[in-house]
Order: structure tokens, then C-alpha cells, then sequence
């Protein structure tokens, strides 16, 4: 049985035959875990500035320089995502 990875930007699949017995799998990757972690945090903290704020300090941060790591990927599928 096929599922996809848990991560709302990420479209792969997963193969239940790969996982441990008694622990599904939800990511692809650990980036993708990570990548999910952060876009939960980032929502926790926005949610209560309201839309118009929230994205304002989201499209603020998007003009920042690029950044290596985690977080740049996620930034990369954010940006692909919503342009």
C-alpha cells in the first residue's frame, strides 16, 4: 500500500513495505520532517496577527537573501507553490 509523505509541499510516495513493524512512516526524508515541523511552528506563531500580517512578515522573509539547509528548501516550495 502506497501513501504520500506527510509533508503538504511534497508529493511522494511512500512504501508501507519499508517501514518498521508498529511504526508507520510519514515522511520521505528527514528534510521533509523537518520542513513540516517548521511550516506548523511558522502557522502556530502567524495564526493569531491574522492573514494580512501573517503574510506580510512571510513575504518579508521571502525577500530575504537565500539561505542554505532545511529551511531553504522549504522556502524554494513555498515560492513555487504560491507563484
Amino acid at each position: 500500500m502506497f501513501e504520500s509523505c506527510h509533508n503538504p509541499l511534497c508529493k511522494k510516495k511512500l512504501d508501507s513495505g519499508e517501514r518498521k513493524p508498529g511504526t508507520p512512516k510519514k515522511f520521505c526524508s528527514d528534510r521533509c520532517k523537518v520542513d513540516t515541523w517548521a511550516l506548523r511552528r511558522a502557522a502556530f506563531l502567524l495564526w493569531p496577527l491574522g492573514s494580512q500580517k501573517g503574510w506580510q512578515i512571510v513575504r518579508a522573509l521571502g525577500d530575504t537573501e537565500p539561505r542554505t539547509g532545511a529551511g531553504s528548501h522549504a522556502l524554494e516550495q513555498i515560492k513555487a507553490k504560491f507563484s
